[in-house]
């Protein structure tokens, strides 16, 4: 029997987002509550992506992604604008992590770089030497997202256009469901998939509830930039997904309680 049959797991992604994750924890017999804690919203200007998709075909030797969200909202504005994906031709597109990747490729383009580590220190530290200098590079990601590939993009050479294409904010619906939940000692672990997740999951609860976690409910995350974002704002971490997927962090949830490593 899994070690998650029968037990209450809360999934804070955002609408539309947590259905594979709870999908693969009910398959082990997890009780599963969604309460998103972010919302995905449109960023405050599109200017610089429309900047930047007018330079298209020609204007960039690499597209970077490290999100399906960025994925889906710079493909769908490229459409808006040009009709199609055609001037995407002769770009070549880089993707960290799995997730990212399919995305793309189902949108029909394909992916001539993937790290093997999923996170952006893996894109940096797996691309042959001197891959990057001179490139000119479009990089289109979250607003809140880390600076550790602009930085080591233009440190090594390449020019590279950094723009916005989504935003993640707060939601405040389900706050009162969530301090219920804590407060009753329903959940028996609370899941994390972005740090955008965790600084909303503590935004939304009552004072002295983060401090009240340890010990009561187990904490997963999928990363360890994720972990890091847990521990910065006072959440222990007990489980961290070996590889930044959801099916890795199902597994690692599931080996927790199954063999209480």
């Amino acid at each position: 029997m899994s070690g998650l049959a029968g037990r209450t797991v809360l999934v804070t992604r955002a609408p539309g987002q947590a259905g594979e994750f709870s999908k693969l924890l009910r398959e082990r017999g997890a009780n599963v509550v969604e309460v998103p804690t972010i919302e995905i919203v449109p960023p405050a200007s599109w200017d610089d992506v429309d900047r930047a998709i007018d330079k298209l075909p020609g204007g960039y030797d690499w597209l970077i992604f490290t999100s399906a969200n960025a994925v889906e909202c710079f493909l769908r504005r490229v459409r808006e604008r040009r009709g199609d994906l055609w001037c995407l031709a002769g770009v070549r597109i880089c993707a960290v992590g799995p997730k990212t990747r399919a995305v793309i490729e189902e949108a029909g383009l394909a992916v001539e770089f993937q790290p093997s580590v999923y996170r952006a220190e893996g894109l940096i530290q797996e691309a042959a030497e001197g891959a990057w200098r001179g490139a000119r590079v479009l990089f289109p990601r979250a607003e809140e997202g880390r600076d550790v590939i602009p930085e080591e993009m233009r440190r090594v050479g390449a020019a590279l256009d950094l723009v916005t294409v989504y935003r993640t904010v707060p939601s405040p619906a389900g706050r009162e469901k969530l301090r219920a939940l804590l407060a009753g000692g329903t959940l028996d672990a609370v899941t994390f998939t972005s740090g955008s997740t965790v600084k909303s999951f503590v935004s939304l609860l009552e004072p002295g509830q983060v401090g009240a976690i340890a010990g009561r409910v187990v904490v997963a995350c999928i990363g360890p930039v994720t972990a890091n974002d847990a521990r910065a704002a006072g959440l222990p971490v007990d489980v961290l997904a070996p590889a930044a997927t959801i099916p890795a962090l199902a597994d690692a949830l599931e080996a927790h309680f199954t063999t209480g490593v």
